[in-house]
């Protein structure tokens, strides 16, 4: 970033020259500024962001005079980003417009120079925690299916929760369920014996 052959507003005095720099009126950044020079070299780096369609302006203005809005103002540049640089592909390119008036009627002059550098786009990247069919193959816990509901934890709303089991002579296991009392095991007496204080079935010692 330099400028070169800036217009002398004062007779006995040079200018303390600095750079407004915008991207589409956003993105605001400023040089700092040099003392008494008519070709400063500022040599400083910004990062911002752009567009194909971005513009980029710079302003030059005098410190000594910079005060109100419009004083001290030496000229600027509007950079269309498209007519010199691929925001795509990336690459550099050296811009050195002259520098003109706005809106007022200052006499303006010189030329401004801006090296541009542009990185380019990098392609995206597939998520590594997602697989085909949009599941995801993360580290965390597997969702259970809706239909599914793993012991000791309640199903959806409606649902009975799974109570404590009961093994029957047979080997099969009998579950209840709202933790109340196990249901009635059916089966042959044989495969049923009474508790303590019934009748037994005929056949049966109690113990």
């Amino acid at each position: 970033l330099a400028a070169d052959n800036l217009y002398k507003r004062e007779l006995f005095r040079l200018p303390d020259p600095f750079v407004v720099l915008t991207v589409d009126g956003a993105q605001t950044q400023t040089t700092k500024a040099l003392k008494r020079t008519l070709s400063p070299y500022w040599n400083e780096t910004f990062k911002v962001q752009v567009k194909p369609t971005s513009v980029i302006t710079a302003q030059v203005f005098d410190q000594r005079k910079f005060k109100k809005r419009g004083q001290g103002f030496l000229g600027v540049i509007n950079v269309q980003v498209s007519q010199h640089l691929n925001v795509q592909t990336g690459g550099d390119a050296m811009v050195t417009q002259d520098l003109k008036n706005s809106n007022n009627s200052d006499p303006v002059q010189g030329r401004l120079a801006l090296q541009f550098t542009v990185a380019a786009e990098e392609p995206a990247q597939a998520d590594p925690n997602r697989t085909t069919g949009g599941q995801s193959s993360g580290a965390g816990p597997a969702t259970p299916p809706r239909n599914a509901s793993p012991a000791g934890h309640a199903r959806a709303e409606g649902a009975t929760v799974a109570g404590p089991m009961v093994r029957n002579a047979t080997g099969s296991s009998v579950t209840s369920t709202n933790g109340g009392p196990p249901p009635a095991i059916s089966g042959s007496p044989a495969d049923a014996p009474s508790t303590e204080g019934h009748a037994l079935v005929p056949g049966w010692e109690q113990r």
